[in-house]
């Protein structure tokens, strides 16, 4: 009796059905010639993500993607406008290679 109870447990358990894992957001945009900035703080906001960006940062690029992965969409948006980005916990951080490399951690200067 335990054999069988044992291999119905086992089928049970195989055979049900697993928790989908979280969708990761999506994001349409549709821009022509449009500032880089309002695109990179519209796909933080989608994320759900702080951002910081370089005053650098500037420049018009030609966007036209739908439900595209978000963060697909900030890595593209990036490197088109000839920037890269940085992730610290909760907060994206956008500038040039030169300007990520000398900004400080935030996790090192707890509230300051």
């Amino acid at each position: 009796m335990k054999p069988l109870l044992a291999v119905l447990l086992a089928v049970v358990l195989v055979t049900a059905p697993c928790p989908a894992a979280p969708k990761q957001p999506t994001i349409t945009i549709n821009a022509a010639q449009a500032d880089v900035v309002p695109i990179l703080r519209r796909i933080s906001t989608r994320l759900g993500y702080n951002i910081v960006i370089d005053q650098t940062v500037k420049g018009r690029i030609t966007v036209s993607v739908t439900d595209m992965p978000a963060w697909r969409a900030l890595k593209l948006v990036t490197k088109m406008a000839g920037y890269e980005y940085n992730l610290y916990e909760h907060l994206i951080v956008v500038g040039s290679r030169e300007t990520l490399q000398n900004f400080p951690n935030p996790d090192i200067y707890p509230g300051r």
